[in-house]
This record gives structure tokens, C-alpha cells and sequence, in this order.
């Protein structure tokens, strides 16, 4: 008897201990349903959160964003029909036996599984979003287009100096370079800024284009756009350079700026030469600009040779291994256009794509282009800073070979505008 006893009270003590629960359960129904509701909202509001910042920035989602998105949208559905039917039964009476308290007591375990799905989807969140908040696809990279390979013994040592102050030399904090324009300054800087070695190296890897009428204001702006943040009009040079510096901040920086025209106080873009995580290179036609701005080290670019500049003439003007075969007599032609150019890189490239293909050229044909060339007269245009003798021939000539006059005046119609000026293409159609 004292066993069947014994069993008895452990039966009646589960059992009562279930209906304690259930009580509890039902009646802290209102305060679940109440934290569901919250926890609703709350999913919602990340939801939206995400949606604004992958809005503003111009993003798709990230694969796992979109399908912790469309998991909640199923969670956050269901949870709201549970809401639903608990407000239809909350005024039923209590007694855990009846049919209407069957309701709310369904109403309770859903209210509860609701619950426990919503936790569950924010620990998911936790545990697979990115931890650096980043949850949109990376933009196409702004890579500067480059040449597969830079051509001449100097410039590629040159490159090679460059990589090395940049990766490893800790006391140099800003390299300038500098040298009249066409000389390659602006496709060394892109064979650093496309380097796969820099690129792992720098947490940032920033590329302005610095020109005459560029102010603060606006170099702020375009470093704004480049590492995605909102620019707003009214932001001072204070506040803007402010907020780049707390972006910077512990961040190995390096940040190029391209065809410098005068010096530039780098503190105004956030950038502070005392830490030693951020480096500067910049270029410019003038050396002045590269001390003025405090440069550790300087490098001076300089006109190729004559066979560095056949070499890339050949590269531009000719089909791969057309040169090879190349009459000896328009060899000597083509030589001598190539030398018009002086070695300056830019006047090479430019001058080597209006030339005829081999194959179908004659010898008269080079003789009129190498006569062409040589009759320029750069005495009748102002020669300034901006435009230098050696590189007015090659652009005369490139112009004078565009197929037809509407092809001139469009060239024209374009060379209109300042440099980095924003064209309207109503205005300019």
C-alpha cells in the first residue's frame, strides 16, 4: 500500500505541478504577447535599417542578407496572425478546462513558439552577418584602367622604388612625383593602386584626381563618394575633415592624389602624417608642390630613350609583331615620327594610334606623315604650363587625322570645357 501510495503522490504532484505551469503560462500570456509585439517592431526596425543603408549606398544585399530578409518576413507574418488571434480570445475566461480557455491556451504556446523563432533569427543574424556591418556586394572596383606592362629600364625601377617606400619604408610618410606632363606620373601611381600586394596591404586605397580648380570643398566631397559616405552641403572644412580623420583613424591609409597643381594641407582631408598607418603619394609638374607638401621623398620622372620610345611606339601603332617585318626604309620613317615626340610617353601613345597599318601603307604614306609632323609650327598657340611643345605636334596631328570635320568639332565642342568640369549633355548635343 505505502508503494501504491507513494506512486500516487508522485502522479498527483507531476500533474499538479503541469497545471501550475499552465497557469502561469496563461496568465503571463498578456505580458508575452506584449514582448512579442516588441520583438516584432524590433525585427522590423533592422529590416528597414538594412534596407536604408544598402539604399543609400547603392548595393545589393550580400547572399546570406537577403536570406536571413526573407526568413524573417516568413517568422515576422506568422507572428503577427498570432497577435491576431490572441486579441480575438484575450477577454475569454480562465479556467483551463473549457473550450474558450483552450483557445488562449493555444494562443499561449504560439505566442511562446513565436518567441523562440524570433530569438533564434536574431542569433542567426549575429552569427552570420559580417562583422565589419558591411552587408552589401562590393562596388566594381575603381581600378584606374593601366597598361599591362610600363616600358623602359627607368620607369620600372622607378616602380620598384615606389613599392618599396610604400610597403616598407616606416619613416617615409608622403612621396612625391614629379616631372613634366606625358612623362607616365599618372600610370606609375595606377600600377600601385591596382598592385595586389598594395591593395592587401592598405585597409584603404584611395585615388583623387587633383586639379587647378579644385578646392578643399571638393576633394573632401570625392573622398566622401569613394569611401561611400553621405556628403551634405553645409558641412564646413572643419566638420568634413573631422569626420574623414574618424574614418582614417587606425586604418592603414594610403591615399594618392593625382596631378596636384598646388600644395594641399592633408590635415583638411582627414589625413594625419603622425600616425603611422596613413601614407600619401601625390604628383606633380612641379617639384615646388611635392616640398610644399612636406614630401619625405621625391622622384623625378624623365623622358624615355630612343629605343624605349620606338619600343612603345611600336606597341600602339602596330599589330603584335607587325614591326618585325617592317621595310627598312619606312623603319626609318617610322623612327623618325617616333622621334618627334622627344621620348615623352604620352606623345607616343597618342601619336602611335592615328598611324596606318603596315600591311597597307605605302612608303609616300609615311613621308607626308613624318613631313606633317615636322612643318608644326608651335610658335602661333600660347605655350603655357599647360601646354608644352613636345606634346602640341603629336595632338595636332591627331587631330588633323580624325576622319571627318564632325568628328573635329565634336573634339572641339569637348576641349570647350574646363578640366574635371561637369558636362551637361543636353548643353553640349
Amino acid at each position: 500500500m505505502d508503494s501504491i501510495s507513494g506512486r500516487m503522490k508522485e502522479i498527483l504532484s507531476s500533474r499538479l505541478q503541469a497545471i501550475v505551469k499552465e497557469i502561469k503560462h496563461l496568465t503571463s500570456v498578456p505580458n508575452d504577447a506584449e514582448r512579442l509585439r516588441h520583438e516584432i517592431d524590433r525585427v522590423k526596425g533592422i529590416v528597414d535599417h538594412i534596407n536604408s543603408g544598402l539604399s543609400w549606398k547603392g548595393r545589393q544585399p550580400l547572399a546570406v542578407v537577403r536570406q536571413w530578409v526573407s526568413t524573417q518576413e516568413q517568422i515576422v507574418k506568422s507572428a503577427e496572425e498570432v497577435i491576431l488571434q490572441y486579441e480575438e480570445n484575450k477577454n475569454r475566461r480562465l479556467c483551463c478546462c473549457c473550450p474558450h480557455c483552450c483557445l488562449v491556451k493555444r494562443s499561449s504556446r504560439k505566442i511562446r513558439n513565436a518567441l523562440a523563432e524570433i530569438d533564434e533569427l536574431l542569433k542567426m543574424k549575429d552569427s552570420d552577418f559580417p562583422k565589419n556591418g558591411d552587408l552589401g556586394e562590393p562596388p566594381e572596383t575603381l581600378l584606374r584602367p593601366m597598361e599591362n606592362e610600363l616600358v623602359g629600364t627607368f620607369v620600372q625601377e622607378k616602380l620598384s622604388e615606389l613599392m618599396t617606400l610604400v610597403l616598407q619604408d616606416d619613416s617615409v610618410r608622403v612621396v612625391g612625383v614629379y616631372g613634366m606632363p606625358g612623362l607616365g606620373k599618372t600610370s606609375l601611381l595606377k600600377q600601385i593602386y591596382n598592385n595586389e600586394k598594395v591593395v592587401n596591404f592598405f585597409k584603404l586605397v584611395i585615388w583623387v584626381t587633383v586639379s587647378r580648380e579644385s578646392d578643399i570643398c571638393a576633394l573632401q566631397r570625392r573622398i566622401f563618394e569613394r569611401i561611400e559616405l553621405p556628403w551634405r552641403s553645409n558641412l564646413s572644412i572643419e566638420d568634413a575633415a573631422g569626420v574623414l580623420q574618424s574614418v582614417f583613424k587606425d586604418r592603414r591609409l594610403l591615399l594618392i592624389l593625382d596631378d596636384v597643381r598646388r600644395s594641399i594641407d592633408v590635415s583638411n582631408l582627414g589625413v594625419s602624417l603622425s600616425e603611422d598607418t596613413i601614407k600619401v603619394v601625390l604628383t606633380s609638374s612641379d617639384k615646388k608642390v611635392c616640398k610644399g607638401m612636406k614630401a619625405d621623398k621625391i622622384i623625378a620622372m624623365k623622358h624615355m630613350t630612343e629605343e624605349e620610345g620606338w619600343e612603345l611606339f611600336c606597341r600602339g601603332g602596330f599589330v603584335a609583331g607587325e614591326d618585325q617585318n617592317m621595310d627598312s626604309e619606312i623603319e626609318q620613317l617610322a623612327r623618325g615620327v617616333a622621334k618627334e615626340c622627344k621620348g615623352n610617353p604620352m606623345a607616343i601613345k597618342m601619336l602611335a594610334r592615328t598611324m596606318p597599318q603596315l600591311h597597307s601603307s605605302a612608303l609616300s604614306e609615311w613621308e607626308c606623315i613624318l613631313k606633317e609632323i615636322k612643318s608644326i609650327d608651335p610658335q602661333f598657340y600660347r605655350i603655357d604650363e599647360e601646354i608644352l611643345g613636345e606634346l602640341f605636334a603629336p595632338l595636332k596631328h591627331s587631330y588633323d587625322a580624325l576622319e571627318t570635320d564632325e568628328l573635329r568639332l565634336c573634339f572641339l565642342y569637348l576641349a570647350a570645357y574646363r578640366e574635371d568640369e561637369d558636362i551637361d549633355a543636353d548643353q553640349l548635343i
